[in-house]
């Protein structure tokens, strides 16, 4: 068994451990298999500010079950369910493993909250994930044109995203963009587009419309 540790950047205390078989954790990761290749005696690994304890555990369970939950949102939560650590885990599986297959379910997932729950990203979602995804990735296409959409079809107010419009000046060339290309008649929603159409195809991967 492999002993994975997560957090600890403010000591042991909001440190987890996660017992992993070293043989499936570096089939399935590419960022593991790099490290157990300097030295295959090693059973434990140490990630301090890669990934949250949060999105490991969505992590863990993927590297066991090929898959990734389903988000389920409390019926307490009054709408302010938080995306944090699939959005976290996102990023974090472009360092972790070598095709996107990991990214592109969690798109999947994503594309599937909104959709069941008939939101777009909010304005914290877009002022915190936006500019930390590489241009012209799907999850900034996401985000653009489900945006745009929504102020198109009076959904939302353009001021409401006009902090992270000023704040993030590529956020705004892309719904100007989107804007132009349409001559700001008909927006088509994102959420109804085929899921391949916001996956990353990396290294030629054949896709399906959705592999969750």
């Amino acid at each position: 068994m492999a002993r994975v540790i997560v957090g600890g950047s403010h000591g042991r205390a909001d440190q987890e451990v996660f017992l992993i078989h070293k043989k499936l954790l570096l089939m399935k990761s590419s960022y593991f298999e790099t490290r157990n290749s300097a030295d295959q005696s090693v059973d434990q690994f140490i990630l301090d500010h890669e990934i949250s304890i949060p999105a490991f555990g969505l992590f863990a369970k993927w590297v066991y079950r090929d898959t990734v939950d389903v988000i389920e949102v409390p019926k307490e939560s009054k709408g302010d369910y938080s995306l944090e650590r699939y959005f976290d885990l996102y990023f974090a599986a472009g360092k972790l493993c070598k095709d996107s297959i990991l990214q592109d379910m969690l798109m999947d997932r994503i594309r599937d909250f909104y959709r069941s729950t008939s939101t777009v990203p909010c304005l914290s979602d877009v002022k915190r994930w936006y500019l930390r995804a590489a241009v012209k990735s799907p999850l900034r296409r996401l985000f653009a044109e489900s945006v745009a959409w929504a102020i198109n079809r009076n959904r939302v107010d353009a001021m409401d995203y006009k902090f992270a419009i000023d704040a993030a000046g590529a956020f705004s060339m892309d719904l100007i963009i989107l804007f132009q290309s349409t001559a700001g008649s008909y927006i088509e929603n994102p959420l109804t587009k085929p899921n391949c159409e916001f996956h990353w195809h990396k290294q030629g991967r054949n896709c399906c419309e959705s592999i969750a």
